[in-house]
């Protein structure tokens, strides 16, 4: 009922004529409109309160416009698991992610609460291959917390030092790993191999996990040591419901929408925000679990370092960029993604042109750094459709 409150006292409620009930029931929350990313791009202070106290984040995400994302000072993420903290209280313990250009909401609260944790502990970056060595054979106890690339990225590097006989094997064990992967759903597959990854190269079995969020939400859920399926425990503070395609809540044990509320009383206030990611909420031991199931059916996605790129929201912006038609699709390798651009055989366009803009495009979409280019290559294609047939130019390659 508190955030309900609050969030009554926003402009962007008062100017809907938005009243709390009186008796909070399911039913007179559902009646509550969505939250819409739209809404934090046009006047993102209407929706927040006593922003004096808080810090600002910005992304573009799915709409392509800057967002701002107001969040309490005191927001934490969740603390290490019991089973590996007791190696990260004293001087040898590192903290590590790779180095980020822009301030991004998921290192900062991380940043913020391990350093005032963790007094005597290391916090590193790492942005390239001599970095990534430094951090790698520095303490014996290390945390990492980034995105599935960037992780691909450090490990894959430490491998190939020991391959290659350039590290010392002695110099990478470590009492306790603890590597925290965000941005993007990961397959079985994919955990299997970041768990004998890191074994083989620290001689200790990494504790893994998975978290679930938004800059607009912080974190939602969290999967702690996954071994097979990723199932997530709803984060503390956060309510989560599952909709139909016609915003109708659906009881646990249907796929549907994944609808978030921050129990926040300051900052944004994040009400029935709509994430357009898709889930089922599986009961367990009396413990409802969320398990993601991909984005809903008409956004055509490509993750790139942790973030979603929506193809038809894309190929829309950059039609408007440009003033003519072009179609847009990924293809997507072990490491590298190649954006293949299809335009209208006009004498006037370049290609170069088309190439520099699709690539701008993503990386405000998807917030890159020069980092997250090298920990996950970004190319892009373009081709002019003609008669009889396709022709293929390749126009530009990202650094």
């Amino acid at each position: 009922m508190l955030v309900l409150r609050a969030y009554s006292k926003t402009e962007y409620a008062r100017k809907r004529n938005f009243v709390p009930p009186q008796h909070l029931t399911y039913e007179s929350f559902c009646r509550i409109p969505f939250l819409e990313a739209e809404d934090l791009v046009e006047n993102p202070e209407a929706l927040a309160l006593e922003i004096e106290k808080c810090v600002s984040f910005q992304s573009h995400g799915t709409t392509g416009k800057r967002k701002t994302v107001y969040v309490p000072m005191e927001e934490r993420t969740h603390p290490l698991p019991e089973e590996v903290e007791m190696h990260f209280t004293g001087e040898r313990a590192v903290f590590a992610h790779s180095k980020r250009e822009r301030r991004e909401r998921f290192y900062w609260i991380h940043d913020k609460t391990y350093q005032e944790i963790y007094k005597s502990a290391t916090f590193l970056e790492y942005s390239d291959v001599e970095t990534a060595l430094r951090v790698g054979t520095t303490g014996r106890a290390l945390c990492l917390y980034d995105y599935p690339s960037a992780v691909k990225f450090f490990l894959t590097v430490l491998q190939s030092g020991l391959e290659e006989g350039y590290v010392n094997r002695k110099l990478l064990e470590k009492d306790a790993v603890f590597i925290e992967i965000t941005g993007e759903p990961l397959s079985s597959e994919a955990l299997r191999w970041f768990r004998e990854a890191g074994e083989d190269i620290f001689g200790v079995e990494p504790f893994l996990s998975v978290t679930y969020g938004l800059t607009e939400t912080g974190l939602v859920a969290y999967c702690d040591n996954p071994q097979h399926d990723l199932t997530y425990t709803i984060a503390d503070r956060v309510f989560v419901e599952l909709v139909d395609e016609k915003g109708r809540p659906l009881p646990p044990g249907d796929a549907g929408e994944v609808i978030v509320t921050v129990l926040n009383t300051r900052g944004t206030i994040v009400l029935r925000y709509r994430t357009r990611d898709l889930a089922v909420i599986e009961e367990r031991g009396g413990k409802p679990l969320l398990k993601l199931l991909g984005r809903r059916p008409e956004d055509t996605v490509v993750y790139v370092s942790g973030s979603y790129v929506i193809l038809p929201q894309l190929s829309k912006m950059l039609e408007e960029k440009l003033g003519i038609p072009v179609q847009i699709e990924a293809i997507r390798s072990e490491r590298d993604i190649a954006f293949v651009v299809t335009v209208p055989p006009l004498k006037r366009l370049r290609g170069e042109r088309v190439a520099k803009e699709c690539l701008r495009l993503v990386s405000e979409m998807a917030n890159l750094s020069q980092f997250d280019l090298l920990a996950q290559p970004v190319h892009v294609y373009v081709r002019k459709a003609l008669a009889g047939g396709k022709e293929w130019r390749r126009a530009i390659l990202a650094p």
